[in-house]
């Protein structure tokens, strides 16, 4: 099971999300008006946001569960107490749960509430008034909590930092007898049984998350087997199961001898008995689909009234509870169907798309990306992009394309792609959408692609490097008089090779799609004489060397980060996706006076979007772009970049009081980052408004490059005929 953790880095937690890919095929789209009238198969689970009653809306959820009248129970934490409400699928009512409120809620932090298979509450507590986290485990007795004496929870273990600390409880759960199974970690491999009466251990049980009990019964992950496996208290497997779910965000649940499974493929269940997974909740027409989301708990009320609910938190970390209940008036597939292709995942699509889809039951938008981050070699890549061009030419493929990483230009000269600026025009005009950004791509007669977020490239450190970064005349001058030590971290030729290509791509790539021989010159000897001045032995760094990850550049991979050292002569690089991005920027800025810029007013372009020309959907293509653009989906937070509409942007940068500061792992080491101010973000956000030059970056013919440049400073080539062979591949490649 998963929980809240305690840390500030709202960023951190949600980023290390595995992603799931959506296989679904490009073709054989229906227009709406090609709705099937007859033999449509009826009845689907519906989602439903479940809002709190007015007066406890501003309560924090804690969990989740069914109760013995198969109904669904929530509990809240107000201000000054523990609430509990029961929800039957139509009204709330409160229920008493002074046991609960018996402890001192001061001292305990109660964490989750639980019913065991006992029919008996529990819930875990944390005692964190000696400053170290203790977990205390209590069950309900008449209206009083009683403790539960483990001894093991009250005995420090050395942990993954070798360091010694109580025990840590992801989740409890208790068996028909009220034996206890105590998972002590998500990530561990660990499952402990305790008697309930002498609080001493069992069992324990090399399982990994997801478990759950039966009434008798233990079940779990085993990863040396890769299935759930049944285990009974004596240790002995009774049955398994396969599983193929992601396990770092998957829960299970045991209800009447069936195993219910919630990821992001939905609510599936294998019945008692059963060898086959059914899906219950198809994840891909609702937000249980969105990589974003981290689930807490799933409560299945099954018997009378046929309903599932979940808990999770959304890609900002607010609480979200979900409701799914059968509406046998829906289509069980929706009749209109739409399709969406990129190289790489964008979340700000993906979550769009569960929006919209939720907003109009109707509509199916199959979203397929074709590389999984970080998997893409040069000739897969090639292959996946030259199989796609090859699609798109012969007047096929998906409705909507997104763009990144992939030739959007040779698409606009060849036809494939829709003019859009009778959609985009109007928004520019009334300034729905910031004017800057969007006149790179809206001419007078015509626009085929947009942007859905821009990330802000900064530079931040010594003024001088500052300021000289993005212009390639003043770095060479620069580098000519004055001594590079302690102005740049050594991150590698490769490294700073992708960042220099990345800033200085304009003037590299020409219009005429060639390079510029004269620019590439000078971009080798900037290179040759940085590299020569750091003293690098090994030149090149394979292992943080690439720069685009799923569907942006990532310039922060250039240099370190500034970790609140006395120090503000070194030059760092950060790349702001969302507000909080900005922390460490103006920490260095307010705590030791570094100088931050932007490079010559550039962005990165992220999510940029065009129709296919060839779109049997055209009219709902449109639609959906424009339900892209809105407020709705433009005030959210992907982490992909901030939005191109103007209210949604002024929204996201007055959120300052959301802003907590952050701690930052230097070895042992923990620092803390205070949050900014208001004039400091307000600073930064007047250099963000002044951005109106896009960082056009291909992917493909970086690393065509660098594979050249590397021979050139490792001496195995001399510049003329480095330049010879980048002129030579980039022309093979410019001409596809």
């Amino acid at each position: 099971m998963r929980k809240k953790k305690m840390s500030d880095n709202k960023r951190a937690k949600l980023l290390a999300l595995f992603l799931c890919v959506v296989l679904i095929s490009l073709t054989g789209c229906k227009s709406r008006g090609d709705k099937e009238t007859s033999s449509v198969p009826m009845g689907r689970y519906m989602e439903q946001e479940l809002e709190l009653p007015e007066k406890y809306q501003e309560s924090n959820i804690i969990s989740i569960l069914s109760n013995v009248d198969n109904e669904l129970e929530v509990y809240l934490a107000t201000a000054t107490n523990m609430i509990a409400l029961i929800y039957d699928g139509e009204s709330w009512t409160e229920k008493t749960i002074s046991w609960i409120n018996s402890i001192d809620q001061n001292k305990y932090m109660i964490y989750k509430v639980i019913l065991g298979k006992d029919n008996q509450y529990y819930m875990i507590t944390v005692d964190y008034t000696s400053g170290e986290y203790q977990y205390v485990i209590y069950k309900a007795d008449g209206e009083v909590a009683q403790k539960l004496e483990i001894p093991w929870l009250e005995t420090k273990i050395e942990d993954y930092k070798g360091e010694m600390s109580y025990p840590n409880v992801e989740d409890v759960q208790v068996l028909e007898d009220g034996t206890l199974v105590i998972l002590p970690s998500i990530y561990g491999e660990s499952v402990n049984m305790f008697d309930p009466s002498t609080g001493e251990l069992i069992q324990d049980y090399s399982f990994m998350a997801p478990v759950a009990v039966s009434n008798q019964d233990l079940i779990g992950y085993s990863a040396d087997q890769q299935k759930l496996l049944r285990m009974d208290k004596s240790g002995r497997e009774t049955a398994s199961y396969v599983y193929d779910a992601v396990l770092d965000n998957s829960l299970i649940e045991e209800v009447d001898g069936n195993i219910y499974s919630l990821n992001l493929a939905g609510v599936s269940v294998l019945q008692k008995d059963g060898s086959l997974w059914q899906t219950i909740v198809e994840g891909d027409l609702t937000t249980l689909s969105d990589q974003t989301m981290v689930f807490q708990n799933l409560a299945v009320m099954e018997k009378e009234k046929t309903a599932y609910a979940v808990l999770a938190y959304d890609s900002q970390y607010n609480i979200k509870l979900y409701y799914y209940h059968f509406d046998e008036n829906v289509a069980s597939v929706p009749s209109t169907q739409m399709n969406v292709y990129s190289l790489y995942l964008n979340s700000t699509i993906r979550q769009a798309i569960i929006k919209y889809q939720s907003e109009h039951p109707d509509v199916l938008i199959n979203y397929t990306y074709a590389i999984e981050n970080g998997e893409a070699s040069n000739a897969n890549l090639s292959d996946t992009i030259r199989a796609l061009n090859t699609e798109l030419l012969a007047g096929n493929g998906a409705d909507i394309l997104v763009l990144d990483g992939l030739p959007r230009d040779s698409y606009v000269e060849k036809g494939v792609l829709e003019d859009i600026s009778d959609l985009i025009k109007p928004l520019v005009d009334d300034e729905t959408l910031n004017k800057n950004i969007m006149q790179n791509y809206l001419s007078d007669t015509s626009c085929y692609y947009i942007p859905l977020r821009f990330q802000v490239p900064l530079a931040y450190g010594n003024k001088e490097v500052v300021e000289a970064m993005p212009s390639l005349d003043a770095m060479i001058a620069l580098l000519e008089n004055k001594d590079v030590t302690g102005l740049f971290n050594n991150i590698g030729a490769e490294n700073f090779a992708n960042l220099f290509w990345a800033l200085y791509s304009k003037e590299l790539v020409t219009d005429e799609k060639t390079i510029n021989e004269e620019i590439l010159g000078k971009y080798l000897d900037m290179l040759q004489s940085l590299m020569g001045k750091l003293g690098e032995e090994n030149i090149f760094n394979f292992g943080t060397s690439q720069l685009q990850v799923d569907n942006a550049i990532e310039l922060d991979r250039g240099f370190s980060m500034y970790f609140g050292e006395n120090n503000k002569s070194e030059t760092f690089v950060e790349q702001l996706l969302s507000l909080s991005d900005c922390q460490v920027t103006l920490a260095g800025a307010r705590e030791v006076g570094m100088y931050y810029s932007t490079f010559d007013n550039q962005y990165i372009e992220s999510g940029l979007v065009g129709i296919n020309k060839a779109s049997k959907n055209k009219e709902l293509a449109k639609e959906f772009m424009a339900y892209l653009l809105g407020d709705k989906v433009q005030s959210s937070t992907a982490f992909d970049g901030f939005p191109v509409n103007e209210k949604a942007l002024d929204g996201v940068m007055n959120e300052v009081d959301t802003l907590q500061g952050m701690s930052i792992a230097i070895d042992t080491e923990i620092r803390q980052i205070d949050a900014p101010d208001e004039d400091q973000v307000k600073e930064l956000y007047d250099k963000m408004k002044e951005l109106d030059n896009p960082i056009s970056y291909d992917y493909m013919l970086s690393s065509l490059v660098i594979n050249q440049v590397k021979d050139f400073l490792e001496d195995k080539v001399s510049k003329e005929e480095a330049v010879q062979n980048i002129m030579n591949v980039a022309k093979g490649y410019l001409a596809e």
